[in-house]
């Protein structure tokens, strides 16, 4: 749709910019002043397609907008930074609206996030009670003989620690052969609509990060686990 090739901008700006290629924006705003011409075109043969439909006023004003939205995209790289008037319209116009999806977005995601963490730290909690049961005689006699709480606990923690880091390295490696299989087909051409010069795998510092979270998870599904022992 055009509103999407519209809302794309700031997406192919920024790019653009960060790659310090200005073709990608010549490009884009050609793609999308033939797109929009070849729209208005159609409106010629088929009356329903017209901009301008006296009987509908809420279609009118939507198309409207979208000739509004396209002036402001095209007017974009020829204006000032001093521009106040065209440089709110456009901020109203993308800003809001795709700053409030991307909140939006970003909350779902810490959201699910939560959840799964939660779901991971009860998952070894569990495998590391049934660890805890399987070997009930033998944690009774080191409680009787006076073994130190931390000599009682310790490895049914490191127990959970290591099925956390054991489990997000896994998921990393399964996300891993995901990206390698998906790559060529699907994620080139994604990176080529988007405008970006190539999607790359998680870098080594957040999938290090990712690995500590998960033993951080499983060490608390371990306390958890073994703090009445």
């Amino acid at each position: 749709m055009h509103s999407k090739r519209l809302a794309a901008f700031p997406t192919v700006l920024e790019g653009a910019a960060r790659a310090h290629e200005p073709h990608r924006l010549a490009f884009y705003l050609y793609d999308l002043a033939s797109f929009f011409h070849g729209q208005y075109a159609r409106g010629n043969d088929s009356p329903h397609l017209r901009f301008i439909q006296p009987d509908n006023g809420t279609l009118t004003a939507a198309r409207l907008a979208l000739v509004q939205a396209n002036a402001l995209v095209f007017l974009m790289p020829h204006v000032r930074a001093d521009d106040v008037d065209v440089l709110s319209q456009f901020r109203n116009l993308f800003g809001g609206t795709g700053l409030s999806a991307i909140n939006v977005i970003r909350g779902i995601g810490v959201v699910l996030g939560s959840v799964l963490a939660i779901a991971a730290a009860l998952t070894v909690a569990n495998v590391v009670r049934l660890a805890l049961y399987a070997r009930r005689d033998e944690l009774d006699i080191m409680n009787l003989v006076g073994a130190p709480r931390a000599y009682v606990r310790g490895p049914f923690v490191m127990e959970g620690v290591l099925q956390g880091g054991f489990g997000a390295l896994v998921a990393l490696i399964a996300l891993g052969a995901a990206y390698l299989a998906l790559h060529a087909r699907y994620l080139v051409p994604l990176a080529s609509v988007l405008n970006v010069s190539a999607i790359h795998f998680l870098p080594v510092e957040l999938c290090v990060l990712l690995i500590a979270g998960g033993m951080a998870v499983g060490c608390l599904g371990g306390v958890v686990a073994a703090w009445n022992r």
